[in-house]
């Protein structure tokens, strides 16, 4: 399964010099809906420790677009699930599952254990096609990463709100300094392709 993870230069570049992809505390998230959600799981458990990583099973969209990464820094790592399944396998305390998304009304017939709290958000929330991982644990730890490197990364691709001689450059570091090879600049809001057919090949 491609999973994706819409984020920020600066943190793919954390990931590349630390060679860590870490979990997130819920409880610095926008989305309180969210956040508070996982608090209450975390207390109904007597957890400790609780963070998560989220990705989409989506493909590129505006959508992801504009709630994760709108802005010039802005991009998308491509990953295996494969692989990063590979890192935690031997990991007891890592759970993971699609989210499921569910409408207010239907909330006492989709949303009955406790176990499925982290996995769940509301209907609004649906164009993500969230897939995420939890770490969960009694006992407590001030973070929590799993091995990364760039070889585990398919590719990445930056918001087109990112100038051509800016990703130029930030291509060229990418290859020369991580050997990375699958460096993308999205089309999403201006695509030539899409673009040329209409004016110029499509007939009436």
């Amino acid at each position: 399964m491609i999973l994706r993870r819409f984020t920020s230069l600066p943190l793919l570049l954390d990931i590349l010099e630390s060679s860590e992809l870490q979990f997130s505390d819920p409880r610095y998230w926008e989305d309180k809906n969210d956040s508070e959600i996982l608090k209450a799981y975390k207390d109904k458990k007597k957890l400790k420790t609780l963070f998560a990583l989220c990705f989409t099973k989506d493909t590129e969209t505006i959508y992801q677009w504009k709630a994760f990464s709108d802005n010039s820094s802005g991009c998308f790592i491509k990953f295996d699930s494969d692989n990063i399944n590979k890192k935690i396998l031997k990991n007891r305390n890592i759970r993971q599952n699609e989210i499921k998304y569910i409408k207010i009304n239907e909330l006492k017939q989709e949303l009955k254990k406790i176990e499925d709290i982290p996995f769940s958000k509301r209907w609004p929330y649906r164009n993500e096609n969230e897939y995420r991982y939890i770490y969960e644990s009694k006992l407590y730890k001030s973070s929590y990463s799993i091995p990364i490197n760039s070889s585990d990364i398919i590719s990445v691709t930056f918001n087109q709100k990112m100038t051509d001689h800016t990703f130029d450059t930030i291509k060229r570091i990418l290859k020369n300094k991580y050997k990375m090879s699958n460096i993308y600049h999205s089309t999403v809001y201006r695509n030539e392709t899409w673009l040329n057919y209409i004016r110029d090949k499509m007939i009436i």
